[in-house]
């Protein structure tokens, strides 16, 4: 799945918890905190589903790590992302040292190693049915969920703006621009008393049922054809002109991104409702907040009025009317009646309570892809290797410095090569091929933007040390009482199903981005989560000690590490060219 749409679809379940909260506690703040705090609250919701990263990763973002974890094993093992050839491990619980098959005698890096099963392992077989078969395809099919959620988004959103277009369309049709001086005079005074020196319209339509405000940057204000008292029309036009001075246009523009963003989750839709709800009532609480007793009764009268007028308006996205229906015009005219006094002790307990909502979601979280990850994806968009064309482009850039590939073999000039070594600066493979057949040995070198700098040719040196190196995982030596030849010590690649007992449970206690060594019966067990993709592994087998050269061969999305080491010798792992610290584990 994308990792923008985990982002989201993360911050999504964290809204849904905010949400939760403040729904649940409403009771306790409703006749409390003021009618502003509860407008601009929803904020933090709408802020939290906008933006899906967070610092680190909180209580979604563990959650969604953690069904990942659970998760991975189950697809690695039905795309075959870990699928090459490795000698197969015939028990799970002793490992018996066998020769490497002929292409890892012959220098081939390991990059990727399926593991097989003897058939009384204790490991089921994912069988070849009808649930495999849904199973395979399931990696498929979120790999495309990005698609379907972002036409979504584009939809919803295009469609919002084209109502909002033709909707404004029509309604110019048949505004006509108010000429009385007396109206145009109070509706000057309205603007310079706010502050503002915007220019703005002031017209009638005989269409519309309700007085309403248009425009978030060239402001009008549309009244119904009705006729106003002065006082009427002074509350009508002082209500639209609170609602522009403070942003509520772009507040709830911002709103309608956000649903389009989070058309998934129903839970968005009872966002839109509350704010909507709680921007009337705020504004209301602003327009009498320095009015009399005198001066709330008239202002209720002008709301009785509004709505006694009001007909079937149709209710056109992000747009903001003084009515809004019978129910919400029953609890504005409710809330003005109601006198709540504004003490510094409320101010500074709903400050907290904002402080810790906006703590609360971040604390929720997002998912946050790994840094491991993160680096591999910007290599390989420095690279520019999707899943699909990584392949072609890979051998039209091999192609540009001469070197070509026919059923398996690569070329260099017609020549067959033997050795193929692609190289990054800190010495890490792309690729590594080795073709026993070849004439050639070819190195092809990369600066640190991952450019190729040249094709070179291998010395001899270089040659005699890969051969050597990858030439045999398994260092037979003489017994010096017996002319017999036995194995000293061999270097696999497992699966997490096929540790024993033992070890799975301490692989299972391990950390992510920690190093274990485990040992168990003669055996050392090297773990570690967070590799980025796939990667290669050069065991170096010495008298007094082994030495195990890891390195990414690229991909994206985490995987583990696992690898058994026969035998008691010091190890040494080198990562990315520096020794990693391990910690060692005895079950």
């Amino acid at each position: 799945m994308h990792e923008i749409l985990k982002g989201y679809v993360s911050v999504s379940v964290a809204a849904v918890l905010i949400m939760a909260v403040l729904m649940l506690f409403a009771p306790l703040y409703r006749e409390r905190f003021s009618k502003r705090w509860q407008y601009y609250i929803w904020l933090v919701v709408v802020i939290r589903l906008l933006i899906p990263w967070n610092p680190a990763n909180g209580l979604v973002g563990r959650l969604f790590l953690a069904v990942q974890e659970q998760m991975e094993p189950v697809s690695e093992r039905i795309t075959g992302q870990n699928n090459t050839e490795q000698p197969a491990i015939k028990n799970s619980s002793v490992y018996k040292a066998m020769p490497q098959d002929k292409s890892l005698q012959n220098g081939v890096v390991s990059s990727e190693i399926k593991m097989e099963h003897n058939s009384d392992s204790s490991g089921a077989k994912i069988e070849n049915n009808g649930i495999s078969s849904c199973l395979k395809m399931l990696p498929q099919i979120t790999e495309y969920l990005w698609m379907i959620w972002l036409f979504g988004v584009f939809f919803l959103f295009m469609r919002r703006i084209m109502l909002r277009q033709c909707f404004v369309s029509c309604l110019k049709a048949g505004c006509a621009p108010v000429e009385d001086i007396r109206r145009l005079e109070i509706f000057g005074k309205v603007i310079a008393k706010s502050g503002l020196t915007k220019t703005a319209g002031l017209y009638t339509n005989d269409t519309i049922t309700s007085p309403l405000l248009i425009g978030c940057f060239r402001p009008t204000v549309v009244l119904t054809k009705a006729e106003l008292s002065d006082a009427d029309f002074y509350y009508t036009v002082l209500h639209e002109w609170t609602h522009y001075r403070r942003g509520d246009l772009i507040y709830k523009w911002l709103v309608q991104f956000t649903i389009c963003l989070h058309w998934f989750n129903p839970c968005v839709y009872l966002l839109e409702r509350e704010v909507s709800r709680m921007c009337e009532l705020s504004c209301d609480e602003a327009v009498t907040k320095d009015l009399g007793a005198a001066g709330k009764r008239a202002y209720g009268d002008m709301l009785l009025r509004a709505v006694a007028s009001a007909g079937g308006f149709q209710r056109i996205p992000a747009s903001i009317t003084l009515h809004r229906g019978k129910k919400l015009m029953k609890e504005r005219l409710g809330a003005l009646m109601k006198e709540r006094k504004n003490t510094k002790g409320t101010a500074v307990i709903s400050a907290l309570a904002a402080l810790l909502l906006t703590a609360g979601a971040v604390a929720a979280g997002a998912y946050r892809m790994p840094a491991a990850a993160q680096e591999v994806r910007q290599d390989a968009e420095i690279l520019r290797y999707k899943k699909d064309t990584s392949q072609k482009a890979l051998m039209q850039e091999y192609k540009e410095w001469g070197i070509t590939r026919k059923n398996g073999a690569y070329y260099y000039k017609g020549r067959r090569i033997r050795i193929f070594m692609d190289v990054r600066a800190d010495a890490s493979f792309v690729t590594f091929h080795f073709d026993k057949t070849g004439k050639i040995d070819v190195k092809l070198n990369r600066a640190k933007d991952l450019s190729v700098t040249g094709v070179s040719g291998m010395t001899k040196q270089e040659t005699e040390e890969i051969l050597e190196d990858y030439g045999d995982a398994v260092n037979e030596v003489k017994d010096e009482k017996s002319n017999d030849t036995k194995p000293k010590l061999a270097v696999s690649r497992l699966q997490k199903e096929e540790l024993v007992q033992q070890v799975r449970e301490a692989v299972k206690d391990c950390k992510d981005g920690t190093w274990y060594v485990i040992t168990h019966q003669g055996i050392q067990y090297l773990y570690y989560y967070g590799m980025p993709g796939k990667y290669a592994f050069q065991p170096s087998i010495g008298q007094k000690k082994t030495v195990i050269k890891l390195a990414d061969l690229g991909g994206t999305g985490e995987r583990y590490v696992l690898l058994a080491v026969r035998g008691n010798q010091p190890l040494t792992v080198t990562y990315r060219g520096e020794t990693v610290r391990y910690q060692t584990v005895e079950v």
